[in-house]
């Protein structure tokens, strides 16, 4: 103000990173204001409400809508490699990248798209996804709440 710095602090009422996905969930055409609602705890664990994956099941084009899941096959299906993740989808919420392959959810092969639903669908407690990113093995947590 005329011409001398002023300091200002700003006080933040809330979490920027889910206001954040928020933002990018309301931009994206057709988004999902429900991604805003999961919450990563630690890099490999996440905190989803159980309204959150209960819609989502009902409606799986909301999530499908962020990237493609091509399934794997070596000799039988092995599960299924994630591809054109875009930013600010359900996807990325879950902490999932471009390249992942998808084998298990909760120790449970994946044998075909069907059964991902279902997995999901049943699980009364935490969700744990089995993958392989960039050739190491990986596990990822959703605790569902």
């Amino acid at each position: 103000r005329d011409r001398q710095p002023v300091l200002v602090r700003w006080e933040l009422d809330g979490d920027l990173d889910a206001a954040r996905r928020a933002d990018h969930a309301a931009e994206a055409p057709g988004g999902d204001p429900r991604i805003a609602s999961v919450r990563r705890v630690n890099p490999t664990t996440f905190a989803v409400p159980r309204a959150t994956v209960e819609a989502w099941t009902a409606d799986p084009a909301q999530v499908t809508a962020g990237g493609r899941a091509v399934p794997v096959v070596d000799g039988a299906q092995s599960g299924f490699k994630l591809y054109a993740i875009r930013p600010g989808s359900a996807y990325t919420a879950l902490g999932l990248e471009d390249g992942d392959v998808i084998r298990a959810i909760n120790g449970t092969p994946l044998a075909s798209a069907d059964q991902i639903l279902e997995l999901v669908a049943r699980s009364t407690g935490p969700i744990t996804l089995d993958l392989v990113r960039r050739g190491q093995p990986l596990l990822l947590n959703y605790l569902i709440k």
